[in-house]
């Protein structure tokens, strides 16, 4: 499904419960971008984690970027909306960021379950061994077209 610069900005503001003015941050880098794809990341206020998250989103804003040059670079984007040519680079870059930061990730909920099943053990016990918190959530949006694209949530910060 196709949505505005407008509509997207909604939906994203309504799904990480983003202010109004990053709502329209989201917006006006979706009206005036010619690149592809947009990875938004939205702090888990839950995490306990014990980096610097700066560090981390810095390296997602300088992965296969020269140097001085950040993916978070727009007016109020810093830290938390990253330009990519396409989607294959989210991906490596969350290749990279997890064998920097292993910590920043967790597991799965649904990971969760699957292993309390095969090892039929409560999950509450595999949650005090494993991380089920991730450092942040994001979301994607693929630009289609000026005033076209679509968003979907991502697992970045996921096993």
């Amino acid at each position: 499904m196709y949505f505005s610069p407008t509509e997207s900005a909604r939906q994203i503001q309504i799904l990480f419960d983003l202010s109004d003015q990053q709502a329209q941050i989201v917006e006006e880098e979706l009206n005036k971008t010619n690149e592809d794809t947009i990875l938004i990341l939205h702090l888990n206020p839950n995490w306990r984690g014990h980096i610097y998250v700066g560090a981390v989103y810095d390296e997602i804003a300088r992965f296969g970027m020269q140097e001085n040059m950040r993916r978070d670079n727009g007016d109020g984007c810093f830290r938390w909306l990253f330009h990519f040519a396409n989607f294959e680079d989210i991906c490596a870059c969350r290749k990279e960021i997890r064998r920097q930061f292993p910590e920043a990730f967790a597991h799965s909920p649904r990971a969760l379950s699957a292993i309390a099943a095969a090892q039929a053990v409560a999950q509450a016990a595999i949650a005090m061994v494993l991380p089920v918190e991730p450092m942040a959530f994001a979301v994607v949006i693929h630009k289609h077209a000026l005033h076209q694209s679509d968003f979907q949530e991502y697992p970045f910060f996921y096993f």
